[in-house]
């Protein structure tokens, strides 16, 4: 049932959309007093699609249904896992909605969710709760109440591959979803995600204080600065759209700790920093080199050199480590350029360590623990 992208990718559906359509085939299977396992809901975009569901559990007043995930052309680690609703028909009216085995529950503040509830976000679990009253109307059942647990059993092993306990959300998956459909487009879930982790930094401290970091990388060495954890935030190859919604959200203070083979392309004005979009790290450490009077041997070597790794050992022989002052303070001018905000740099390698830093201990002092 997925429809065509236009660029002929195809779409999938959200953990909130599976997650209603187990909903209603448990919930009609009830009702209808047989095994229900086609379903046609409705998303919270308006649209209605089928879905198959298959029945695991039925007795008289309590039905477990399941779903199969399909993430459609978008890469996603939900993708084919099996999302379980278990409906129970209660006497009082009135819908309650819980999160059971696999589904993440909420830690931190700015979520969408209270700290302590199950990670079932307010959009899916509004479109559940509005198909499950159109079934109850259309079967004249409005005098039932309906309890739903949704589940995942892998949840929480699949969570440990996403970005959940970064965000919050501990011990499963989330049911997310302000569509229904999935997208074949990650960047848009990334770039959402930056956003929600850089709202929970701001409320967490009062010195509008934030540490930016490319990935993994880049937050274990922050953490042997002594940097607090709770004010790194890992952009991904998404620099510029991190530090616009830094500047959005309020942000005064913003230390950027990369590797050099990240960074050097900031210092090009480079802000989307993924090898498909844009590499002209041996381009830009080259001119520099350059400028700086390498020879044209040097300077060749560093055109044929793979990786920065490589770079860095012939700066070294070459006796040229200066460049990584120059590249941080560049680093820090282009930024500087797009968001007019304080901001610092620092450098390093992941093999050799510190190379460059344009932020002063007393100034780094706010970003510590």
């Amino acid at each position: 049932m997925n429809r065509k992208h236009p660029i002929f990718l195809k779409t999938g559906f959200t953990t909130g959309a599976c997650a209603c359509a187990a909903t209603i085939a448990a919930l009609e299977s009830l009702l209808k007093e047989q095994n229900v396992e086609t379903v046609n809901i409705e998303l919270p975009n308006g649209e209605k699609y089928f879905f198959d569901c298959q029945v695991k559990e039925r007795t008289q007043n309590l039905a477990t249904v399941s779903v199969i995930k399909n993430s459609g052309d978008d890469i996603d680690v939900t993708d084919g896992v099996e999302i379980f609703s278990t409906v129970k028909l209660n006497k009082s009216p009135g819908i309650k909605l819980i999160g059971g085995k696999g589904i993440g529950k909420c830690t931190k503040k700015g979520l969408a969710v209270d700290i302590g509830e199950a990670a079932i976000n307010p959009v899916p679990r509004i479109n559940i709760c509005r198909n499950v009253k159109r079934i109850l109307s259309e079967n004249n059942k409005t005098n039932l109440g309906v309890s739903i647990t949704l589940s995942i059993p892998n949840g929480k092993e699949l969570a440990s591959k996403t970005l959940n306990s970064s965000l919050g959300i501990k011990d499963g998956l989330s049911i997310l979803g302000t569509t229904g459909i999935v997208k074949p487009m990650s960047n848009e879930a990334i770039i959402k995600t930056i956003y929600y982790e850089l709202k929970q930094v701001l409320s967490q401290n009062i010195e509008r204080a934030v540490v930016l970091v490319p990935g993994n990388y880049g937050q274990n060495f922050a953490v042997s600065l002594g940097i607090n954890p709770n004010l790194i935030v890992q952009m991904s190859n998404f620099i510029g759209d991190s530090l616009d919604i830094a500047q959005e959200l309020g942000f005064e203070n913003i230390l950027i700790i990369g590797d050099l083979g990240k960074l050097i392309k900031v210092a090009g004005g480079i802000f989307q920093t993924h090898s498909k979009v844009a590499d002209a790290r041996m381009e830009i450490l080259a001119a520099n080199l350059a400028a700086m009077g390498a020879s044209t041997t040097l300077i060749n070597k560093v055109m044929e050199s793979k990786t920065t790794t490589q770079v860095i050992e012939l700066i070294k022989n070459s006796g040229f480590e200066d460049i990584y002052e120059i590249i941080a303070n560049k680093v820090k001018d282009r930024v500087l350029k797009r968001v007019g905000l304080n901001v610092d740099v620092v450098l390093f390698s992941n093999k050799t360590g510190l190379l460059s830093k344009t932020i002063n201990e007393d100034n780094l002092i706010q970003f510590k623990e």
